[in-house]
Protein backbone atom coordinates (compact mmCIF):
# COMPACT_ATOMS: atom_id res chain seq x y z
CA UNK A 1 0.00 0.00 0.00
CA UNK A 2 0.86 3.63 -0.67
CA UNK A 3 0.06 6.62 1.32
CA UNK A 4 -2.20 8.94 -0.72
CA UNK A 5 0.70 11.73 -0.91
CA UNK A 6 3.50 9.10 -2.43
CA UNK A 7 4.93 10.17 -5.52
CA UNK A 8 5.24 8.00 -8.71
CA UNK A 9 7.79 8.14 -11.56
CA UNK A 10 9.04 6.27 -14.20
CA UNK A 11 12.56 7.45 -13.87
CA UNK A 12 14.30 5.94 -10.48
CA UNK A 13 15.09 8.68 -7.72
CA UNK A 14 18.70 9.10 -6.83
CA UNK A 15 19.70 9.11 -2.55
CA UNK A 16 22.99 9.60 -1.06
CA UNK A 17 23.19 7.41 2.39
CA UNK A 18 26.34 8.16 4.89
CA UNK A 19 26.85 5.40 7.49
CA UNK A 20 25.78 2.23 5.82
CA UNK A 21 28.29 -0.51 6.84
CA UNK A 22 25.65 -1.82 9.45
CA UNK A 23 22.34 -1.05 11.45
CA UNK A 24 20.21 1.85 9.98
CA UNK A 25 22.59 2.65 7.19
CA UNK A 26 22.27 -0.84 5.81
CA UNK A 27 18.70 -1.61 6.48
CA UNK A 28 17.78 2.02 4.55
CA UNK A 29 20.20 1.35 1.42
CA UNK A 30 18.30 -2.19 1.25
CA UNK A 31 14.73 -0.74 1.66
CA UNK A 32 15.25 1.74 -1.04
CA UNK A 33 16.90 -0.55 -3.11
CA UNK A 34 13.71 -2.50 -2.87
CA UNK A 35 11.88 0.76 -3.59
CA UNK A 36 13.19 1.22 -6.97
CA UNK A 37 15.54 3.72 -5.61
CA UNK A 38 19.01 4.25 -6.91
CA UNK A 39 21.45 4.21 -3.89
CA UNK A 40 24.74 5.77 -3.53
CA UNK A 41 25.81 3.96 -0.23
CA UNK A 42 28.85 5.75 1.89
CA UNK A 43 31.02 3.45 3.78
CA UNK A 44 33.93 3.65 5.63
CA UNK A 45 35.80 0.32 4.47
CA UNK A 46 36.33 -1.62 1.49
CA UNK A 47 34.67 -4.67 2.93
CA UNK A 48 31.48 -3.07 3.29
CA UNK A 49 31.25 -2.12 -0.39
CA UNK A 50 31.85 -5.81 -0.96
CA UNK A 51 28.96 -6.79 1.72
CA UNK A 52 26.62 -3.83 -0.20
CA UNK A 53 27.14 -5.38 -3.32
CA UNK A 54 26.57 -8.74 -1.93
CA UNK A 55 23.61 -8.35 -0.71
CA UNK A 56 21.75 -5.65 -2.83
CA UNK A 57 21.35 -5.15 -6.71
CA UNK A 58 22.90 -3.03 -9.11
CA UNK A 59 20.66 0.09 -8.02
CA UNK A 60 23.29 0.21 -5.15
CA UNK A 61 26.34 1.82 -5.54
CA UNK A 62 28.79 1.74 -2.47
CA UNK A 63 31.72 4.16 -2.34
CA UNK A 64 33.91 5.73 0.43
CA UNK A 65 32.84 8.10 2.56
CA UNK A 66 34.31 9.40 5.58
CA UNK A 67 32.12 12.70 7.00
CA UNK A 68 35.02 13.50 8.80
CA UNK A 69 37.48 13.74 5.78
CA UNK A 70 36.90 16.76 3.45
CA UNK A 71 38.85 14.73 0.81
CA UNK A 72 36.75 11.60 0.67
CA UNK A 73 33.44 13.61 0.71
CA UNK A 74 34.91 15.71 -2.30
CA UNK A 75 35.84 12.12 -3.85
CA UNK A 76 32.29 11.16 -3.18
CA UNK A 77 30.72 14.03 -4.92
CA UNK A 78 32.41 13.70 -8.15
CA UNK A 79 31.37 10.12 -8.28
CA UNK A 80 27.68 11.22 -8.04
CA UNK A 81 28.14 14.22 -9.62
CA UNK A 82 28.85 12.07 -12.78
CA UNK A 83 26.54 9.71 -12.05
CA UNK A 84 23.59 11.57 -11.90
CA UNK A 85 24.77 14.30 -14.43
CA UNK A 86 21.98 17.18 -15.05
CA UNK A 87 19.14 15.27 -13.40
CA UNK A 88 20.54 16.53 -10.07
CA UNK A 89 20.36 14.00 -6.80
CA UNK A 90 16.85 13.54 -5.21
CA UNK A 91 18.05 13.18 -1.57
CA UNK A 92 20.28 12.87 0.97
CA UNK A 93 20.04 10.76 4.20
CA UNK A 94 22.54 11.27 6.97
CA UNK A 95 22.71 8.86 9.27
CA UNK A 96 26.83 8.28 9.87
CA UNK A 97 27.08 8.55 13.59
CA UNK A 98 28.51 7.23 16.42
CA UNK A 99 28.09 7.10 20.41
CA UNK A 100 30.76 8.29 22.80
CA UNK A 101 29.87 7.11 26.53
CA UNK A 102 31.53 7.66 29.80
CA UNK A 103 31.49 10.36 32.72
CA UNK A 104 32.14 13.58 31.54
CA UNK A 105 34.31 14.65 34.18
CA UNK A 106 36.85 11.90 33.11
CA UNK A 107 35.93 11.57 29.43
CA UNK A 108 38.73 13.15 27.37
CA UNK A 109 37.80 15.75 25.37
CA UNK A 110 39.57 14.23 21.80
CA UNK A 111 36.99 11.72 22.45
CA UNK A 112 33.85 14.31 22.81
CA UNK A 113 35.27 16.25 19.55
CA UNK A 114 35.37 13.02 17.74
CA UNK A 115 31.82 12.55 18.89
CA UNK A 116 30.60 16.25 17.45
CA UNK A 117 32.85 15.73 14.36
CA UNK A 118 30.78 12.90 13.41
CA UNK A 119 27.28 13.67 14.47
CA UNK A 120 27.68 17.17 13.36
CA UNK A 121 30.25 18.20 11.95
CA UNK A 122 30.16 15.27 9.32
CA UNK A 123 26.90 15.96 8.82
CA UNK A 124 27.44 19.82 7.52
CA UNK A 125 30.32 18.68 5.51
CA UNK A 126 28.26 16.36 3.62
CA UNK A 127 25.07 18.91 2.97
CA UNK A 128 27.82 21.85 2.07
CA UNK A 129 28.99 19.58 -0.46
CA UNK A 130 25.97 17.94 -2.58
CA UNK A 131 23.79 20.66 -2.18
CA UNK A 132 24.53 21.88 -5.36
CA UNK A 133 23.31 18.58 -6.66
CA UNK A 134 19.66 19.01 -4.47
CA UNK A 135 19.75 22.57 -6.27
CA UNK A 136 20.02 21.03 -9.40
CA UNK A 137 17.61 18.72 -9.44
CA UNK A 138 14.75 21.20 -8.14
CA UNK A 139 15.50 23.15 -11.60
CA UNK A 140 15.07 19.72 -13.70
CA UNK A 141 12.24 18.68 -14.90
CA UNK A 142 10.24 15.31 -13.74
CA UNK A 143 10.09 12.59 -16.20
CA UNK A 144 7.20 12.37 -18.51
CA UNK A 145 4.89 9.88 -19.23
CA UNK A 146 1.97 9.82 -22.19
CA UNK A 147 3.51 13.36 -23.27
CA UNK A 148 2.75 14.69 -20.30
CA UNK A 149 4.81 16.34 -17.46
CA UNK A 150 4.30 14.62 -13.77
CA UNK A 151 5.61 16.39 -10.68
CA UNK A 152 8.75 15.20 -8.72
CA UNK A 153 9.20 14.94 -5.07
CA UNK A 154 10.89 18.18 -3.71
CA UNK A 155 14.41 17.80 -3.38
CA UNK A 156 14.69 17.05 0.62
CA UNK A 157 17.68 15.92 3.02
CA UNK A 158 16.97 13.65 5.80
CA UNK A 159 18.45 13.72 9.49
CA UNK A 160 18.55 10.85 11.58
CA UNK A 161 19.13 12.48 14.80
CA UNK A 162 17.58 10.44 18.26
CA UNK A 163 15.45 10.63 21.14
CA UNK A 164 18.45 11.57 23.43
CA UNK A 165 18.11 15.16 21.59
CA UNK A 166 15.41 15.72 24.12
CA UNK A 167 16.84 13.21 26.69
CA UNK A 168 20.21 13.29 28.13
CA UNK A 169 21.19 10.10 30.14
CA UNK A 170 24.55 9.88 32.50
CA UNK A 171 27.79 8.64 30.78
CA UNK A 172 25.87 10.02 26.99
CA UNK A 173 26.20 13.25 27.45
CA UNK A 174 28.05 13.85 24.40
CA UNK A 175 26.38 12.16 22.05
CA UNK A 176 22.84 13.42 23.54
CA UNK A 177 24.42 16.87 23.31
CA UNK A 178 25.28 16.16 19.40
CA UNK A 179 21.92 15.30 18.84
CA UNK A 180 20.39 17.84 20.65
CA UNK A 181 22.65 20.61 18.45
CA UNK A 182 21.90 18.62 15.86
CA UNK A 183 17.79 18.90 15.84
CA UNK A 184 18.39 22.40 16.13
CA UNK A 185 20.86 22.66 13.36
CA UNK A 186 17.56 21.01 11.45
CA UNK A 187 15.85 23.91 12.47
CA UNK A 188 17.44 26.25 10.85
CA UNK A 189 18.73 24.65 7.99
CA UNK A 190 14.85 24.31 7.12
CA UNK A 191 14.26 27.26 6.88
CA UNK A 192 17.31 28.64 5.29
CA UNK A 193 16.42 26.56 2.37
CA UNK A 194 12.76 27.21 1.70
CA UNK A 195 13.31 29.94 -0.62
CA UNK A 196 15.20 26.86 -3.20
CA UNK A 197 11.55 24.31 -2.25
CA UNK A 198 14.03 22.26 -0.46
CA UNK A 199 12.95 20.15 2.67
CA UNK A 200 14.62 19.04 5.79
CA UNK A 201 13.29 16.07 7.99
CA UNK A 202 14.63 15.38 10.85
CA UNK A 203 13.95 11.78 12.40
CA UNK A 204 14.15 10.73 16.32
CA UNK A 205 14.15 7.09 17.06
CA UNK A 206 14.04 5.77 20.15
CA UNK A 207 16.45 2.44 21.10
CA UNK A 208 17.20 0.71 18.35
CA UNK A 209 18.86 -2.65 17.50
CA UNK A 210 21.94 -1.55 16.23
CA UNK A 211 25.50 -2.08 16.57
CA UNK A 212 26.17 2.07 17.32
CA UNK A 213 24.59 0.67 21.51
CA UNK A 214 26.68 -2.18 21.68
CA UNK A 215 29.79 -0.52 20.40
CA UNK A 216 28.93 3.07 22.94
CA UNK A 217 28.90 -0.01 26.05
CA UNK A 218 31.82 -1.51 24.90
CA UNK A 219 33.90 1.77 25.14
CA UNK A 220 32.44 2.53 28.21
CA UNK A 221 33.52 -0.68 30.00
CA UNK A 222 37.00 0.00 28.12
CA UNK A 223 37.03 3.23 29.66
CA UNK A 224 36.27 2.38 32.88
CA UNK A 225 39.26 0.10 32.78
CA UNK A 226 41.48 3.06 32.13
CA UNK A 227 40.40 5.34 34.80
CA UNK A 228 42.23 6.25 37.65
CA UNK A 229 41.50 4.68 40.79
CA UNK A 230 39.70 7.60 41.97
CA UNK A 231 37.45 7.90 39.11
CA UNK A 232 36.60 4.32 39.53
CA UNK A 233 35.48 4.68 42.89
CA UNK A 234 33.72 7.86 42.13
CA UNK A 235 31.70 6.73 39.20
CA UNK A 236 31.93 2.90 39.08
CA UNK A 237 28.05 2.00 40.19
CA UNK A 238 26.86 4.91 37.83
CA UNK A 239 28.82 3.30 35.26
CA UNK A 240 27.25 0.06 36.13
CA UNK A 241 23.87 0.28 36.31
CA UNK A 242 23.98 2.64 32.99
CA UNK A 243 25.52 -0.36 31.29
CA UNK A 244 22.74 -2.60 32.93
CA UNK A 245 20.05 -0.33 31.58
CA UNK A 246 21.14 0.27 27.83
CA UNK A 247 21.24 -3.66 27.70
CA UNK A 248 18.01 -4.24 28.39
CA UNK A 249 16.77 -1.25 26.52
CA UNK A 250 18.84 -2.58 23.54
CA UNK A 251 17.09 -6.00 23.39
CA UNK A 252 13.40 -4.54 23.28
CA UNK A 253 14.36 -1.88 20.83
CA UNK A 254 12.75 -1.75 17.52
CA UNK A 255 14.42 -3.60 14.44
CA UNK A 256 16.72 -0.96 12.30
CA UNK A 257 14.49 -1.60 9.33
CA UNK A 258 11.27 0.44 10.85
CA UNK A 259 13.90 3.31 10.89
CA UNK A 260 14.36 2.47 7.32
CA UNK A 261 10.70 2.04 6.71
CA UNK A 262 10.38 5.68 8.01
CA UNK A 263 13.05 7.28 5.82
CA UNK A 264 10.92 5.60 2.38
CA UNK A 265 8.06 7.23 3.60
CA UNK A 266 9.49 10.68 4.27
CA UNK A 267 11.43 10.38 0.58
CA UNK A 268 7.79 9.59 -0.65
CA UNK A 269 5.81 11.99 0.84
CA UNK A 270 4.80 15.45 -1.11
CA UNK A 271 4.67 17.54 1.87
CA UNK A 272 7.53 15.79 4.25
CA UNK A 273 6.67 16.92 8.10
CA UNK A 274 10.13 18.81 9.44
CA UNK A 275 9.90 15.93 12.16
CA UNK A 276 9.37 12.56 12.69
CA UNK A 277 9.32 10.06 16.20
CA UNK A 278 9.79 6.43 15.57
CA UNK A 279 8.84 4.07 18.28
CA UNK A 280 6.85 4.11 21.19
CA UNK A 281 9.90 5.47 23.51
CA UNK A 282 10.70 8.31 21.93
CA UNK A 283 7.63 9.29 21.48
CA UNK A 284 7.13 8.53 25.62
CA UNK A 285 10.20 10.57 26.05
CA UNK A 286 8.49 13.12 23.71
CA UNK A 287 5.88 13.33 26.06
CA UNK A 288 8.20 13.24 29.41
CA UNK A 289 9.93 15.98 28.29
CA UNK A 290 7.15 18.26 27.49
CA UNK A 291 5.20 17.66 30.37
CA UNK A 292 7.61 16.84 33.54
CA UNK A 293 9.48 19.72 35.56
CA UNK A 294 13.50 18.98 35.63
CA UNK A 295 13.95 18.05 39.33
CA UNK A 296 10.74 14.87 38.75
CA UNK A 297 12.43 13.80 35.67
CA UNK A 298 15.76 13.14 37.34
CA UNK A 299 14.26 11.71 40.14
CA UNK A 300 12.47 9.36 37.66
CA UNK A 301 15.91 8.75 35.99
CA UNK A 302 17.51 8.50 39.28
CA UNK A 303 14.79 5.50 40.29
CA UNK A 304 14.52 3.89 37.16
CA UNK A 305 18.39 3.38 36.51
CA UNK A 306 19.14 2.22 39.76
CA UNK A 307 21.58 5.13 39.89
CA UNK A 308 23.04 6.62 43.10
CA UNK A 309 21.04 9.00 45.42
CA UNK A 310 21.79 12.45 45.75
CA UNK A 311 24.40 12.57 48.18
CA UNK A 312 25.10 9.22 48.28
CA UNK A 313 28.98 9.72 47.73
CA UNK A 314 29.33 11.86 50.23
Amino acid sequence: MTDRNDFTTNEAATVLVTGCASGIGQATVETLDRAGYLVFAGVRREADIQTLRDNCSQRVRPMILDVTDEQSIHAAFAQVSEAVGKRGLDAIVNNAGIAVAGPLEHLPIERLQRQFDVNLFGVLRVCQTFLPLLRQAAKSPGPRQNARPRPRPRPRIVLIGSVASGLSLPLLGGYAGSKAALARVSDALRIELQPWNLCVSLIEPGSVVTPIVDKGIASSRQDMAELSDTARQQYEDTIAAVTNTLSTNVQKGIAASVVADKVLRVLRARHPRARYLVGSESRFVALLVRYTPLRWRDALLTRAMRLPRPGSKL
